[in-house]
């Protein structure tokens, strides 16, 4: 949990300051505005089409060592980072990783509408109409009035919230049972490859760390908060938000990587915390690397940068 103590360190339970890190880009006054609202972009350039499911939830067919249209899935990848990559931890081994089945993961993360569609209350810290003055609004549910900036990630969501067996994976499955489709989280695995979309370099889209502001929202670029999903380029495999935004917890138990290579992994066996890709809106844009890990207690739910994305496969 060593990144994600950085949002206790700096914004403390009211967020006070910025929180920019190290690598950023220069700039004369480093002042943070507040970013106005977009709509989300209609994927562009995705491998395969753009399937559209309930409540909104968008998917992206993954399909390792195929080629569909131009673009051929490549079936082995180097999971981790290589040790001359700025920036890298030493959780990050690298190692050859073959994926044999396919998927179809979601473009964006999971939204507080989503959540709250499924759930009936909104956890989020950023859920207030001064975070999203343009689409805020306040729905009932059960007498209460519940805050909701719909198109952003939700957060302050735990493994055991979505996970759980009460939680946001178990309802939604028993919602869609006859849509042919068992919903989970990504394997550690699943979700770098996606993240990756074929790269070997830090970032989707190269090594320049300052290019990230252009794919994702982190401590430089945030104002500290979250913004709607689908507001930055995507990868070229048409993933949104695979840097920055919210941390995204995974399926996987969270322990250092084996050096062998690997098929299909799933994890440890057992552990005491779970695995988080991707960084959030606090870090730094070494922590929004391709290869980046965190892992947390299942149970903890930290200020405003837990949330996910799922992944489906047919039943």
């Amino acid at each position: 949990m060593r990144h994600l103590m950085t949002v206790v360190q700096c914004l403390g339970v009211v967020g006070l300051v910025s929180c920019s890190g190290g690598n950023q880009p220069s700039s004369p006054s480093q002042k943070i505005t507040k970013q106005p609202e977009k709509k989300e972009e209609k994927t562009e350039g995705s491998p395969t089409p753009v399937v559209e499911g309930s409540h909104g939830m968008k998917w992206v067919h993954i399909q390792p060592g195929k080629t569909v249209g131009k673009l051929t899935f490549p079936k082995t990848f180097q999971m981790g980072s290589p040790a001359s990559e700025a920036d890298r931890d030493d959780d990050e081994t690298q190692h050859e990783v073959t994926l044999t089945k396919s998927f179809e993961i979601m473009t964006t993360e999971v939204t507080q509408q989503q959540w709250f569609d499924v759930m009936g209350l909104n956890p989020s810290e950023f859920s207030e109409e001064r975070h999203c003055e343009d689409t805020h609004k306040k729905v009932k549910k059960d007498g209460k009035e519940i805050g909701l900036c719909p198109n952003h990630p939700v957060e302050k969501v735990s493994w055991k919230n979505i996970a759980g067996e009460e939680g946001f994976l178990k309802k939604l499955n028993v919602m869609e049972k006859d849509d042919g489709y068992t919903y989970r989280l990504p394997t550690e695995a699943e979700w770098e490859y996606a993240a990756r979309a074929g790269t070997k370099t830090a970032y989707s889209f190269g090594d320049e760390a300052s290019n990230l502001k252009e794919y994702g929202w982190y401590g430089y670029n945030s104002g500290n908060q979250t913004y709607p999903i689908g507001t930055k380029k995507a990868n070229d495999w048409g993933l949104y938000d695979m840097h920055g935004n919210v941390w995204e917890w995974v399926q996987d138990w969270y322990k250092k990587y084996p050096k062998e290579a690997m098929k299909d992994p799933t994890g440890p066996d057992k552990g005491t915390e779970r695995a988080l890709r991707g960084g959030s809106w606090v870090n730094s844009a070494g922590v929004c690397r391709s290869a980046i890990r965190d892992g947390d207690g299942p149970s903890e739910r930290y200020y405003g940068s837990l949330g996910f994305r799922l992944v489906r496969a047919k039943k």
